[in-house]
């Protein structure tokens, strides 16, 4: 399409919209006179402005397939794939007005394969069906554009529920099932880990965000239901299916902030959070590969932040190399409220004391400790051995003795150092909690850890970036 013909097409569309919009706002104003008529006409008027835009869209998109230069280049990408052209064929397109638009594009499907001659089974095939490259270039998948996708995703991330976004959508003029929601958004969840696993991969390029920046990193744990299917035993009487275990899984969060002078949290940085349905290993994998990507080892400090974990803390040396920076730099807190929760243990193993001497005893260490005499309050853990449950005390004796590195708090205020994790509590609640834990929410693996990347990204802040991430690594078939 040249460019004289597409400004035509627009003018006559601009020209269509201004006839539609006079006439429903002459009419709207002589015939109005309630709230409910007003709504309506309000509604109207949205209406026939979301029309111009599909329309529109539908324009840009029609001229950007006519460079048939530019098509052929997509297309070639796919030689060696087996894939054979068939041509231009039609396609149905979704835009994020609502309306859908009919433009042509090449076509490439699976070669024929040679197989004994017989009746063809109708099953799909295991290579999948076609595609239609120039789409994929510009990101259009499912019919739908990218930008359908994306808002798609984000409504089904931030609702309670799939039926909830859904009607969210439709209140917008996107109509759509239940079912395509929910697969456009996993579709999208699978390319933005993939995306964001790229990036980690390559690494820093130059210097990172955190140059001379106090930066901190905290991680823990949450639960979710995970629901697998029972693959043995008898199928239950008047059922179809053996039906499916529920086990807990526990996802780990994670998030990166910075801290100006005073032990603030810098607004002027977007924090980093993100989250796996891994292990430990993954979870460290991925923080690990934020802050390198961000430069961290140029940073002027970085703190390690959480609860008491072995977990986190038998890895702290797993950071420290892994992203390259001066140990003297690093320094790891344990959360002084999760150490307090840890004196209320020892208190509560003292059955023989009274709740109000239980609780004076608490607030006397939970002060020794805010002051950072550690020492004297292992030295009172130690003394009441044999008062209580011995074992259950020497346990709590063990946590303490082995974090006492981690408990300097008077050091760590007095440099103006966070003294508690409530950064990863809060994204906990935020990411899982709100959302993906509750009565009966039960997760495929899969889908949760795709679920759990896009709302820690909505959660962050970050939507728009993991959006053209995703879109700039939109995998396409390389050449054999």
């Amino acid at each position: 399409m040249r460019q004289e013909e597409m400004i035509a097409q627009i003018e006559t569309r601009i020209d269509e919209l201004a006839s539609q919009i006079k006439k429903a706002a002459i009419q709207g104003a002589s015939r109005v006179r309630n709230a409910k008529g007003f709504y309506d006409i309000e509604q109207e008027i949205v209406g026939i402005c979301r029309g111009f835009a599909g329309s529109i869209t539908g324009i840009v998109l029609a001229s950007i397939l006519d460079d048939q230069e530019w098509e052929n280049e997509k297309v070639d990408l796919f030689k060696g794939a087996n894939l054979r052209c068939l041509g231009k064929r039609s396609v149905v397109v979704e835009t994020l007005s609502g309306v859908e638009i009919v433009v042509e594009a090449e076509y490439l499907a699976p070669k024929k394969s040679k197989k004994s001659k017989g009746r063809r089974k109708k099953r799909r095939r295991r290579h999948g069906t076609g595609v239609f490259p120039a789409l994929m270039a510009l990101g259009i998948m499912y019919k739908c554009t990218p930008s359908l996708v994306s808002e798609t995703a984000r409504q089904v991330v931030e609702s309670c529920s799939v039926d909830e976004a859904q009607q969210s959508l439709a209140r917008r003029g996107i109509v759509m099932s239940v079912k395509k929601a929910w697969t456009l958004s996993k579709a999208f969840a699978t390319d933005a880990i993939a995306a964001t696993d790229r990036l980690l991969a390559n690494g820093p390029d130059g210097d990172g965000e955190f140059t001379g920046l106090r930066v901190v990193a905290c991680v823990d744990g949450g639960r979710v239901r995970a629901r697998k299917p029972r693959r043995r035993g008898p199928i239950p009487k008047g059922k179809k299916r053996r039906g499916y275990n529920t086990p807990w899984r526990e996802p780990k969060v994670l998030i990166i902030y910075v801290i100006d002078e005073e032990g603030r949290r810098d607004k002027r940085f977007m924090p980093i959070i993100d989250g796996t349905l891994g292990d430990a290993d993954c979870v460290i994998a991925l923080l690990v590969g934020y802050l390198r990507l961000l430069g961290v080892d140029q940073a002027a400090q970085l703190v390690i932040s959480g609860d008491g974990a072995k977990w986190i803390w038998n890895r702290v040396g797993d950071i420290i190399k892994g992203v390259g920076i001066d140990e003297k730099k690093v320094f790891a807190i344990v959360d002084f409220y999760h150490a307090v929760e840890h004196l209320q243990e020892v208190a509560d193993l003292m059955t023989g004391w009274s709740k109000q001497r239980r609780k004076k005893w608490v607030t006397r260490h939970r002060k020794l400790l805010r002051r950072g005499k550690i020492d004297d309050v292992i030295i009172a853990i130690e003394s009441l051995i044999g008062k209580g449950n011995a074992k259950k005390v020497r346990t709590e004796l063990k946590y303490f003795d082995k974090n006492k590195t981690r408990m300097r708090y008077a050091w760590f205020k007095k440099h103006r150092l966070p003294l508690g994790s409530g950064a990863v509590e809060s994204c906990i609640r935020r990411v899982i909690n709100l959302r993906m834990k509750g009565a009966g929410i039960f997760w495929k693996e899969e889908n949760a850890e795709g679920f759990l990347h896009m709302r820690s990204q909505f959660k962050s802040g970050r939507w728009d970036e993991m959006v053209m991430r995703t879109l700039n690594a939109q995998a396409i078939p390389a050449a054999a």
